[in-house]
């Protein structure tokens, strides 16, 4: 029964956000599991099961329609962590997918923004993941982590993995102002400059990052031009996402903007006629 109302309650809210895309840039992929009708995670049309991501079972990841018009959600249900230490790793009560495909981003210059709606479930002290990965390793890359505090608050981390699931935080930063357990949508964006990467993180769409999460890395991960995108959650963490963006800065070849300029004035020369 709860399960049901918080389906209700994320399709009543998708109104609210529809149409978050990225202003300025390109799409690169996006997903709202309109295909995915009847999946799970053993047969997602554009994403794996990614085990290295965790323990939870392709079956812990269930498509759910939320009613039309709104089209269907991600649920990801890893197992529970019990209630008394010992716990054990952080990777037995985790689960994630990845993208099949691998996409062209992470070079000197680029932009990279990755962005999805995402309510927790109320069981569970974990978070939702929002994140890109090399193509070849998917326990090397970044994401945005979103979890509970104490007030039923936001709590928003960039996080960094190097071959562990348990990664390194950067930045860590406590939104009184929004609830996670309502449905919102976070968006994380890397621009690559050569030897480090600065990270900006926005909420609902406001054209203003947080101040506290602008942070650069400078070790970062090397992505050799190519990407991969990921959504998991961990510590026991249910999560619905939908509306998974992702986008980039497109800097046109220079041949292509002396075209746009040939074009331009071919065009003012008509006007003129």
């Amino acid at each position: 029964m709860k399960k049901r109302s918080l389906v209700i309650c994320f399709a009543g809210v998708l109104i609210i956000f529809a149409g978050s895309a990225n202003a300025g840039f390109v799409e690169i992929f996006s997903e709202d599991w309109s295909g995915d009708t009847g999946h799970d995670g053993s047969n997602l049309n554009s994403w794996y099961h990614e085990s290295a991501y965790g323990n939870g079972a392709s079956t812990d990841i269930v498509i759910l329609p939320a009613g039309p018009p709104y089209g269907n959600i991600l649920s990801m249900d890893p197992p529970n962590r019990p209630p008394d230490p010992p716990y054990g790793g952080i990777e037995e009560y985790s689960i994630g997918i990845r993208s099949k495909s691998s996409y062209s981003s992470g070079v000197l210059d680029d932009v990279l923004s990755v962005e999805s709606k995402l309510q927790l479930l109320e069981d569970g002290g974990g978070a939702g993941v929002i994140a890109f990965a090399q193509s070849t390793n998917p326990l090397y890359g970044y994401g945005l982590a979103v979890s509970r505090g104490e007030n039923e608050d936001a709590v928003l981390e960039i996080r960094k993995f190097t071959g562990l699931l348990d990664s390194t935080g950067f930045g860590y930063y406590i939104v009184s102002t929004v609830n996670p357990l309502d449905v919102h949508t976070y968006r994380m964006e890397a621009t690559f400059y050569n030897g480090s990467i600065n990270f900006d993180v926005y909420i609902d769409g406001s054209p203003t990052s947080i101040p506290q999460l602008n942070y650069t890395d400078y070790s970062p991960v090397s992505f050799n031009g190519s990407v991969t995108f990921a959504l998991a959650t961990n510590i026991g963490q249910q999560a619905y996402f939908d509306d998974f963006y992702a986008a980039g800065d497109v800097v046109p070849e220079p041949a292509t903007v002396l075209l746009l300029g040939l074009g331009a004035l071919a065009l003012m020369r008509k006007r003129r006629a």
